[in-house]
This record gives structure tokens, sequence and C-alpha cells, in this order.
């Protein structure tokens, strides 16, 4: 439960006077979130700043201010570079980044001493088609290294440390947390923090709050005309948090007439097939792109990274496999592999050719990463699916309400069902629900997320907009809208 702390209300002040400290970040004054006059309420529409790096520097409304150097160093993340390193020693490693990149990189000597990694360390990489911000944290991720921007420099440095400086940043989330009152009014209305705090916590970083023994810390704090998440956290944390905001407004849609008893009477724009809702990161998008591409590929006993190369410079993007992880369970980057993969889409190719070793495959930082399922668990991917036209039903009174039970008893009951965390796995699914959400939060492997979609995609081929909204409870074989019977009931096939 959200409480409004008094020290909360002093960074609040503090911020929105444009107060600069090294330990919190610098914060700019406030500026309204725009509202455009043709549509009020909380549910109008938002224009941000682009997202990526350069997005970062307005945070909904609020200018994070940068000096020139964060300016460039950001911008210097963002471009493209290519890489070959082989056993190459960490310190010659990031002379080569500085130079590339034109920024100031330094390894903090004795953050990495006290964990016993010295500036010799060897690294290995190789990479033709990532950004310079995914080579360098999959390059230090190795070491279990990471790097924040500090004192004007790039900084290798221990999570251990990052964490040790939080910064803490303010985010405008008036649309996100404010419910009209029975006048229509927002400004009138209640409140709800705690929805979206837990949605946060329970999906970006979960080790890392407070609540469960880490660094973090969530806050809330109201001042007259704006609503305010408080975020302490370190800036990978930070970009996850905006990730998570930017989704969550993309899929919002007008408040819901309770009257309404059919969806064409809602008059909101129905999700197509999965209702998935991408953050448009464009690194991301072409690896998904990627995936869907058809390869062909003939091996006998060829070993698994020359079969990765192949694939991936097939069609332009960077394969690789996590090494270290391979080898806690005994395999090596060498292991030969039989495959005979003939037009099959690059997703499909890659269940059949990496089920032989027990591996898998998960996008992370803009490349597709071969790894074991055991670390594809630990680094889950948190997604949003549109569903108003599958969990809206009836109450008793016949006004229109929301049933994300049902669903989500659907999905995991049929989905990769000893991977939920009520049977005591990693993957989560939950609704968020508000006067302009109906959304389910997921977290989960790739793959599972692909059966998941696959689902979905298949139980809106029977919702018919005109058909009545179902009551609550509607059993599977009611025939309404949202939960006829479907020909195959179980896992979606490739």
């Amino acid at each position: 439960m959200f409480m409004r702390y008094a020290l909360l209300g002093l960074l609040g002040l503090v911020a929105c006077a444009g107060f600069a400290n090294p330990a919190f970040g610098q914060i700019g004054p406030a500026t309204p979130v725009p509202q455009p006059a043709s549509v009020a309420g909380p549910c109008a529409p938002v224009s941000y700043a682009d997202e990526g790096a350069a997005g970062e520097e307005k945070l909904y409304g609020f200018s994070v201010r940068k000096d020139p150097a964060e300016r460039k160093i950001l911008a210097a993340l963002d471009k493209r570079i290519e890489i070959d390193f082989i056993e190459t020693p960490l310190q010659d490693v990031v002379d080569f980044f500085k130079d590339a990149l034109g920024i100031e990189i330094q390894i903090d000597c004795r953050a990495l001493d006290d964990v016993g990694i010295g500036s010799d360390t060897p690294v290995s990489l190789q990479l033709q088609h990532a950004t310079a911000r995914a080579a360098l944290k999959h390059l230090l991720r190795q070491l279990d290294l990471t790097y924040v921007i500090r004192d004007e420099v790039l900084l290798i440095t221990t999570p251990e440390e990052a964490e040790a400086r939080l910064i803490t940043r303010l985010y405008p989330v008036t649309d996100l947390v404010a419910w009209p009152s029975d006048e229509g009014e927002t400004a009138a209305g209640m409140r709800d923090f705690d929805t979206l705090s837990d949605l946060i916590t329970s999906t970006v970083a979960v080790t890392t709050w407070q609540d469960v023994g880490g660094p973090g810390s969530l806050g809330a704090f109201s001042v007259p005309g704006q609503d305010l998440l408080v975020v302490s956290q370190t800036q990978d944390v930070h970009k996850d948090v905006v990730a998570l905001l930017r989704l969550l407004r993309k899929c919002r849609h007008r408040p819901l007439p309770k009257s309404a008893k059919t969806l064409a009477e809602l008059k909101i724009e129905l999700p197509q097939d999965a209702g998935l809702i991408e953050f448009t990161d464009p690194d991301h998008a072409k690896v998904v792109e990627a995936l869907e591409k058809p390869v062909s590929i003939e091996a006998i006993e060829l070993e698994l990274r020359d079969v990765m190369d192949t694939l991936g410079n097939s069609i332009g993007i960077d394969i690789l496999i996590d090494v270290r992880s391979l080898e806690d369970v005994g395999i090596g980057d060498d292991t030969p592999v039989t495959c005979d993969l003939k037009g099959a889409r690059l997703f499909a190719a890659l269940r059949r050719l990496l089920r032989q070793l027990d591996l898998t495959f998960v996008v992370r930082d803009g490349l597709l990463l071969i790894t074991t399922p055991e670390e594809a668990q630990s680094q889950l991917a948190t997604r949003f699916y549109n569903v108003p036209d599958l969990a809206l039903v009836r109450d008793a009174n016949g006004r229109l309400d929301k049933d994300f039970d049902t669903l989500i008893d659907i999905i995991t009951s049929t989905i990769a069902p000893t991977t939920w965390c009520d049977v005591g796995g990693p993957g989560s699914v939950e609704g968020f629900s508000g006067p302009c959400h109906t959304v389910l939060v997921v977290s989960q492997t790739d793959e599972v997320h692909a059966d998941i979609a696959k689902l979905l995609a298949r139980l809106r081929q029977f919702v018919d907009p005109n058909g009545p909204i179902p009551p609550r409870g509607a059993p599977m074989n009611s025939g309404g809208p949202c939960y006829s019977v479907i020909p195959v009931v179980g896992t979606p096939q490739e």
C-alpha cells in the first residue's frame, strides 16, 4: 500500500524547483502533460518525446536535464558497431570502445578488485549488427558487471556499486491512476496508485525493490494539477519503468459505458490477432521481424556456433550464444548439431534445432540470444495484451464489468502450465484495469509468449462484436462472444 511520506513530498518540491543533486540525478521544472481539447479526461491521448535514448530526455512532461557530456555518451551508445574480441583483455576492450565512440570510458578498479576482476580479465564477443549499448551490455554480462553514466564518464563497475548510488526521478501518472468521479471529472475522482505501483514492482527488476530486500523505492505524491510516482532506482531500471509506462499509454481506450450490451456499443477499437502492445524499440522489432523470416540450412555434425552464424548472416541479425550459461550445463558452442531446415520460419527452425540440446532462445537488448531454459526463465520478458473484448462481462445487475480470472485460468491451464508462479514457476500474469485500460500483463519466456499470442488470436476468431457481452461466470459453452468453445484446447502448435 502506498504511503505519502514527508520525504517524498520534499523530493517532489525539490525536483519541481529544478534542484540538482548528484545522488538523485537532475530533474527539471515541471510542465503539464498535454491534454488535447477535443478529448477530455484521463484517457485523452498524450504526446510524448520520441522513444529510445533521446526520449529519456523528457519523462512524460518532466524535463530531465543532461549535461553535454551525458548527451554525447547516450548518443554514442546508439551507434552501430562491429566487434571481434577473442580472449581480449578488458582494458583493451574499453580502449576500443573509447576510440570507436569518441567518449570517455573508465574502469572502476576498486569496485572490480573487490570482486576479483582485473583490467586484464579476458572477454570474447563477435557482433556485426548490434548497437554499442547492446554490445557493451553483453560483454559486461560475461563478468557480472554493468555500467553507469556518472561524473561525465561511462563507468564500468559492479551491480552492487551501481545500486549504491540510485537516481531519483519523477513520473507524472495522472492519466494512469485517476478515476473520474460520477460526474466525469478527473480532478474530483479517486487516485489508484497501488495498482500501478504493484504492476511496476512485480514486473520490472522484481528483486531490486525495498519490499523484497532490494535498494530501489517507489512512492506517490500529488501536487495541484498532477499525480506523481517518485522512483529511486538504477539507470537500467528507470529505462524499464519508462518502457512500461509507454506501453500502458499505448493500450488505453475510451472510458467504457456501464450500460453497454455489446462490444460494438463501446465504440472502441477492438484488438486484432493477439492484441499485443509492443514497445517500439527498433532493435527489438528487427529481431522479432527476423524470427518470422524463412531460413534454410542443412548441417551434419556442424558446430553450434557455425550454424548460428550462418542463420544470422542469412537474415542480417546477430545470433549470440550465451557461452557461460551453456557451459554450466556442459554444452559448448562447438557442440555438433545436425539439422535440415528448408524454408521454415526462423522461430520454428530454432525451436526444432535447439530442442536437440535442451536449449532455448530469448530476445535481449536487441540481440537473439541462445541460452538455457533456466537462464531464460531468470530474465523474463514482460508484454502487454489488450483484452477488452475477452475480459468484459456483465455483472448481476447487467452493468459492464471486467473478469480477468477466467481468461487467466484458460492461459495458465493450457499454455506451459508448470511455468506459472501459482505452481512454483517463474511466470506471472495479471490484469491491469482502469477506466481506460483492460490489459493482461504477462511475464514469461519468449516461447511461452508466442503460444499465448496464438491462443488469444484463436479466441478472437469467435468474438462477435454485435453479440451480447456474456454474464460473469458464463460457462465455456455459453455461446457468448468472449468465451465460445474453440476447436482445440491445449498448447498451440508451432
